[in-house]
């Protein structure tokens, strides 16, 4: 399953409502460098590309190497959020 993504950029995208209920805060993370750490735990996947405009937020991402496993039930609930 892939992270939802707007087809306009001009609009938001609006996630669904239980991200607020994804278990980043229980791991210590912020969305970003869940939704990272995600990303990187597919064997094909070597690169993450990131939209950082500022220092702060290429500091964050950099942060989802430190916790990049995922144990089943986490995975089951990001999934469950993302098929709404």
């Amino acid at each position: 399953t892939a992270l939802p993504s707007p087809r306009n950029r001009s609009r938001r995208r609006r996630w669904p409502a239980p991200v607020s209920s994804m278990p980043s805060r229980r791991r210590g993370q912020t969305l970003a460098q869940m939704a990272l750490a995600w990303v990187l735990r597919h064997p094909i996947v070597t690169t993450a590309i990131i939209g950082a405009s500022r220092v702060s937020q290429l500091e964050d991402c950099a942060g989802a190497a430190r916790h990049l496993g995922f144990a089943a039930e986490e995975l089951e609930e990001i999934e469950t959020v993302l098929r709404g």
